[in-house]
């Protein structure tokens, strides 16, 4: 009979740091915040990792000699068979400068047991024909989004690391700000681009041209070699297609979308469509999507096509009803839960995340000047906390009707939250045939 396979471990580098906690105590806290007590493979070292973290955080210091004082007046020496064991352990020659390489083997060994146990059981329900495939298939995904989480670092700096990564740069003369830009020259003026890990709510009242604002400058970066993801959650992406060809062919929605075209577009549009099938644009148009699984395909789409930037229109279409473990009391609290997450994902993935967001009516019903404020974004309160910037698109030619025969109406992008910058209006143009944004 063949021997069972052992799973992935080292109880020798399990115990070295174990020594290694015990002879320096000033390396303690940072290290319980780096490691998972599931990192011990061998029961007898991951017990021993508890309590040496039990008895630090309840007396903030600890020895070979208080940490045997502990186990025996708490009667768990005898776990470990006596104190032999943990002598043996103190007696190790270690190397204290080799600690975060003995802790990355032990995660390393931690994820490849992790993802065993993953594998072994799909395995075995694949072999269930009566299984649901769709959400097999999303409980898999789920697994490993998680364990995807468990191989990220900790988000744990010194002042001192920082400080030097950003005087490298300034020596180096690299703007050390520099984001994705947008192709709007005054917006990028103001922005320096979009940031990673920020959230930026992008919101109008109907009709003012949020998603063809969107595309207007998705255009603008796919035309840069970069890699957008796009959460089409109310048009089809055949409609958003035939949009982006309506822009590059400088021919109306209608006739793009109806295949109404004279003799003279019709190598035009072939050569734009050419021309659009090397763009790096990846389309999600599910109708339905909840933050778990938008964190889930996301991560997904970032490691398989380098994605640059995220766009989601909208946010009110985002719903947070397939997690079980919200309890949602009204719409507004349910709002907050995705913009929080949201927010949570841009920073996880260092990613700029664009959200586009309805407006309320408050805008309509109040007489004078139409122009968006704060307090005018739909269920605002968290939406206003969680963004990093806000910016509202206002066509005053909606309202007021002039200048009607003009080829381009002005638009207006209002900054009213810049949470790194300034608060400004810029002005742009909308091209009313092709309801397309421009410099």
């Amino acid at each position: 009979m063949k021997n069972k396979k052992q799973l992935p471990n080292s109880i020798e580098i399990e115990k070295t740091v174990i020594a290694i906690l015990l002879l320096n105590n000033k390396i303690l806290p940072e290290i319980f915040y780096i490691i998972n007590k599931k990192y011990f493979f061998n029961m007898k070292n991951r017990f021993l990792y508890e309590n040496i973290k039990k008895l630090y955080f309840k007396y903030k210091k600890i020895d070979l000699l208080s940490l045997i004082d502990y186990l025996n007046i708490n009667n768990k020496i005898k776990f470990f068979g006596g104190e032999k064991y943990i002598y043996k352990i103190i007696n190790k020659v270690v190397d204290i400068s080799n600690i975060n390489y003995y802790i990355n083997i032990l995660k390393k060994k931690y994820i490849l047991r992790k993802l065993i146990k993953i594998s072994t059981l799909t395995i075995k329900k694949a072999y269930k024909e009566d299984i649901k495939i769709s959400s097999y298939l999303y409980n898999i995904e789920k697994k490993i989004y998680l364990l995807l989480k468990d191989n990220q670092n900790k988000n744990f700096f010194k002042l001192k690391d920082i400080i030097a990564k950003i005087q490298k740069k300034i020596l180096k003369g690299k703007r050390t700000n520099k984001g994705l830009l947008s192709g709007f020259k005054d917006l990028d003026k103001v922005t320096n681009g979009w940031q990673k890990s920020d959230l930026i709510i992008i919101a109008a009242r109907p009709g003012m041209g949020k998603t063809s604002f969107a595309l207007s400058m998705i255009l603008n970066i796919l035309k840069e070699k970069k890699s957008i993801l796009f959460y089409s959650l109310e048009m089809s992406s055949k409609q958003l297609v035939n949009k982006l060809l309506s822009y590059e062919t400088n021919i109306n929605f209608y006739k793009i979308k109806n295949l109404i075209f004279k003799d003279k577009e019709l190598p035009i549009v072939h050569k734009k469509m050419e021309k659009i099938k090397k763009y790096s644009l990846y389309i999600d148009d599910s109708s339905s999507l909840s933050i778990l699984n938008f964190k889930i395909t996301t991560r997904r789409y970032l490691l398989k096509y380098n994605i640059k930037l995220i766009i989601i229109d909208y946010l009110q279409l985002i719903n947070v009803s397939s997690n079980k473990n919200y309890k949602i009391i009204n719409r507004e609290q349910e709002i907050s839960i995705i913009s929080k997450n949201l927010k949570c994902i841009a920073k996880e993935l260092k990613i700029p995340i664009i959200a586009i967001s309805q407006l309320s009516r408050a805008v309509e019903v109040r007489g004078g000047d139409k122009r968006p404020i704060l307090s005018d974004l739909r269920e605002s309160g968290a939406i206003e906390q969680d963004a990093d910037m806000v910016i509202f698109i206002y066509r005053a030619n909606y309202y007021y009707q002039y200048n009607t025969n003009k080829k381009y109406e002005t638009t207006e992008l209002i900054i009213s939250k810049h949470r790194n910058g300034m608060l400004k209006t810029i002005k742009i143009k909308f091209i009313k045939k092709i309801a397309k944004f421009i410099n």
